[in-house]
């Protein structure tokens, strides 16, 4: 089962004034935060 990971409208203006790479990584964070649900924070790893 995966979630839906959504953003909402009010976010819209500072998502398209992220540089690209930012926002492709936000994109693919929110995909694996579908997958994996809320335990997937347990996973991350933070340097």
């Amino acid at each position: 089962m995966t979630l839906e990971v959504v953003f909402g409208d009010e976010f819209d203006g500072e998502f398209e004034a992220l540089p690209q790479t930012v926002q492709d990584e936000l994109l693919a964070s929110a995909k694996l935060l579908g997958v994996f649900g809320p335990s997937w924070g347990d996973r991350m790893r933070i340097p």
